[in-house]
């Protein structure tokens, strides 16, 4: 009760424990007088209408855990998709994975494909066997004419579950033969000999389907 216009203490600590609460008394009550220096404005005394801050601090809480778990469910997403894909990824200006590739291209490459990457003379037209010959990976070939997935799948699983019907090629799918990573490094090193202006309309290719 009061004594001499002032609360007495025990009062005093119940107002100021339910002011921390964010619990309003309605008039008449503890939070609904003035003490002196501590009015509705101080004091962190909840206003009619909005949560205390108790709430307001679960509601924080509550919006940084569901950004926290979009942006986890976006990772996850983002890992799967790229488990999917499988393909490593070609890039022409690392050193590393470049001179991996030359090694790997002349080892296994260059005998049909040329040491230049030049392909096999007259590549456009049929040998008497029926079959295609080897063509060229410089400029001058269709190789850059396919997105990084197409070229990726066309070496590890062979050239027909990508070429139109009734092509026919001597190049066998490379599948347990050389890596993920050996064949990711020969395509970069392959793609590191175009010009500039090639690399960029390749770079521009979205996934797609084989269509030479």
């Amino acid at each position: 009760m009061k004594t001499n216009g002032r609360w007495s203490k025990r009062r005093w600590a119940r107002a100021e424990r339910r002011v921390e609460e964010g619990v309003e008394e309605g008039a008449g009550g503890a939070a609904g007088e003035r003490a002196e220096g501590h009015g509705r404005c101080g004091g962190g005394a909840a206003r009619p209408g909005l949560p205390g801050p108790r709430r307001q601090d679960g509601a924080v809480r509550a919006g940084w855990l569901a950004a926290i778990g979009a942006v986890a469910a976006a990772v996850a997403l983002g890992l799967w998709w790229s488990g999917r894909s499988g393909a490593p990824r070609i890039d022409p200006d690392d050193a590393r994975r470049v001179t991996l590739g030359r090694t790997v291209y002349a080892a296994q490459c260059a005998s049909c494909h040329g040491a230049q990457l030049e392909g096999q003379p007259d590549w456009r037209t049929r040998l008497p066997g029926g079959r295609m010959p080897a063509p060229p990976h410089d400029a001058s070939g269709h190789t850059w004419h396919h997105p990084d997935e197409v070229l990726f799948g066309i070496v590890k699983e062979g050239v027909q579950k990508y070429a139109p019907p009734g092509y026919q090629s001597d190049m066998p799918a490379y599948a347990g033969v050389l890596s993920d990573e050996e064949i990711g490094a020969v395509l970069s090193y392959i793609k590191s000999t175009w010009p500039a202006e090639i690399r960029r309309r390749h770079d521009a290719l979205g996934p797609r389907s084989h269509a030479d």
